[in-house]
């Protein structure tokens, strides 16, 4: 959450969807979704909206949390910011 700008007590007090830019919300959707129907996916880069409304390109890879029943109950990201330049 420090890379985007905001604090850790503000970060907590938000939604996920608040971090993806309109054009990729439909996207990030489609991604969540994949991840549910297979095992594993591969990581993928993105925008992510900073605090200050700029967009940040970074790496993103979904995990799926899965209860003791094996049902999906939520989506974890992790996220890293993309150098520029990198090859």
């Amino acid at each position: 959450v420090k890379m985007y700008g905001w604090t850790e007590h503000e970060a907590l007090k938000m939604n996920f969807s608040e971090l993806v830019p309109f054009d990729l919300k439909q996207m990030e959707e489609s991604n969540q979704q994949k991840l549910i129907e297979v095992i594993q996916m591969e990581p993928y880069l993105t925008q992510r909206l900073t605090k200050g409304g700029k967009t940040k390109q970074v790496l993103v890879t979904l995990s799926k949390l899965i209860s003791k029943d094996g049902e999906v109950y939520a989506i974890a990201s992790a996220e890293r910011e993309e150098k520029k330049g990198k090859s």
